[in-house]
């Protein structure tokens, strides 16, 4: 897993002549999350992404990684509003599970101007058993938010994610039930 993402780090480092993206930390006493979104390509219909994601809990014991891709955009005539669809790889590796489940994820941030940056988030990525591997037979995760524009390019997040996957031996384990406060810069 970790060649993957270094691999996709090299890979992004050296695609397009401008740096565009958005850094996340998110955090709490049990847990840290830190994402990267790169923007690949920025058309009159919406953006192509990349990203990758860190997830680490300790009260679980956990490593989560994930690489994805997406497009992004805003769907017609709601100021504010921003929709987006990606094809995520999410693994894990513990102690007594190991996972890897390719998910199809949507996701939303509205943040209409009369409520002058602040706004919310969600999302769901899911991988039915077809697409899990290793020790896994579905992979769920689901999350929503609150954030606040206190710069023109950074948001201080509030957000509760859940992350729960069907483990052959053990069942059903939520890998992540956290709320988290964070950062999310974007340059």
């Amino acid at each position: 897993m970790l060649r993957l993402i270094a691999v996709f780090l090299l890979v992004s480092l050296g695609t397009g002549t401008a740096w565009a993206g958005t850094v996340s930390l998110d955090f709490n006493n049990e847990s840290s999350q830190f994402s990267y979104i790169h923007l690949l390509n920025r058309e009159a219909y919406g953006d192509s992404i990349a990203g990758f994601r860190l997830l680490y809990n300790e009260d679980r014991d956990t490593f989560l990684g994930t690489v994805s891709a997406g497009v992004k955009g805003s769907p017609g005539t709601i100021p504010g509003l921003e929709t987006g669809v990606q094809i995520s790889a999410n693994g894990s590796d513990t102690d007594s599970e190991r996972m890897l489940a390719i998910g199809v994820g949507l996701f939303l941030d509205y943040s209409p101007p009369i409520l002058r940056g602040l706004g919310v988030l969600a999302g769901v990525n899911y991988a039915p058993k077809v697409f899990t591997f290793m020790d896994a037979e579905k992979y769920l995760e689901s999350g929503v938010g609150i954030h606040y524009a206190f710069m023109p390019r950074a948001d201080l997040i509030l957000s509760y994610q859940n992350v729960l996957v069907d483990f052959e031996t053990y069942g059903d384990v939520r890998v992540d039930d956290s709320l988290r406060i964070g950062i999310r810069l974007e340059f």
